[in-house]
């Protein structure tokens, strides 16, 4: 099969923009990586029809043009895209994609890789990225497997809102909680990381389900984790004060640093109290907990 990858290189102040942009527009999800200088990220998606990115190239361009209005520079963006095949794409991401210790007792690791580098203390999680997805090593997965490894005491259960490439469930699933309940509203997701649960055998009883946020979800847990965007942790939030046990945690990753105020007053405001709060390059992670009290 053909692919065409768009990627767009912008300011971090503007990734919610385009992310909102390319997920309207037919993106099946959005790869994250870091941009050569600290203030840019790069966002890239896949198409299977490369007559779907001329217009959207268009659309974008002018959306970048106009976020000035709004008070938001885009930086000296740009939009491109490049044309691969299934054999291109395996072996582009079989080349820089390694086995990587993320803290002291988790690391990621593809399949095809030897993992005797690592003690036996260490829970290798086996993670295969699909086309819309990376390879877990992004800073905002780090600071969520960070908070995770800090959080889980053993035997809790667990609700992982959007999980993406289900890498917060394996790990939750390794580091001892009882359950997990993972959640996603698109089907490369649910695709990706239901392939990722039969990597990795602690994982497969995991209960994986298409959902918006915690919507239509009943009852409550210990733990609530979600890496996803700022402007979708704020509803989630509220949401997440319901489903929380008294003293449970909720782990938050994929935050900008303009959006941190936001998120802590929105925690604030729903009964939260931050316990921790975790920086990783221009990325922010929070652990806030719901008091017995509250």
């Amino acid at each position: 099969m053909k692919w065409t990858k768009l990627y767009v290189r912008c300011s971090l102040q503007a990734q919610e923009a385009v992310s909102n942009l390319l997920l309207e527009n037919g993106a099946g999800g959005i790869q994250i990586d870091d941009a050569p200088t600290t203030q840019q990220i790069v966002l890239a998606t896949y198409f299977d029809n490369d007559e779907v990115t001329a217009p959207l190239i268009e659309k974008l361009t002018s959306a970048l043009e106009r976020l000035k209005e709004y008070g938001l520079d885009p930086g000296t963006y740009q939009i491109g895209t490049e044309n691969l095949d299934d054999s291109q794409w395996s072996n582009e991401w079989k080349k820089y994609y390694h086995a990587q210790r993320i803290s002291r007792y988790l690391a990621i690791a593809p399949s095809w890789e030897s993992i005797q580098d690592f003690d036996d203390q260490t829970k290798v999680i086996r993670l295969d990225p699909g086309k819309s997805f990376g390879t877990g090593t992004h800073p905002t997965t780090i600071l969520a497997l960070h908070a995770l490894e800090a959080s889980v005491h053993g035997q809790e259960k667990m609700i992982d809102v959007g999980t993406g490439s289900g890498v917060l469930s394996i790990a939750a699933k390794y580091l001892g909680v009882e359950q997990v309940n993972a959640y996603d509203v698109d089907d490369e997701s649910i695709k990706a990381a239901q392939e990722n649960f039969n990597l990795n055998p602690p994982s497969k009883d995991i209960t994986l389900k298409k959902n918006s946020l915690l919507d239509g979800v009943t009852g409550q847990v210990e733990l609530i984790v979600a890496n996803i965007l700022a402007e979708i942790i704020v509803p989630l939030i509220p949401q997440a004060a319901t489903h929380l046990q008294d003293q449970g945690t909720l782990i938050l990753s994929g935050i900008i640093a303009d959006k941190l105020p936001l998120i802590e007053k929105t925690l604030q405001d729903n009964g939260f109290v931050v316990k921790e709060t975790l920086k990783m390059k221009d990325w922010y992670g929070v652990i806030a907990v719901i008091p017995q009290d509250k």
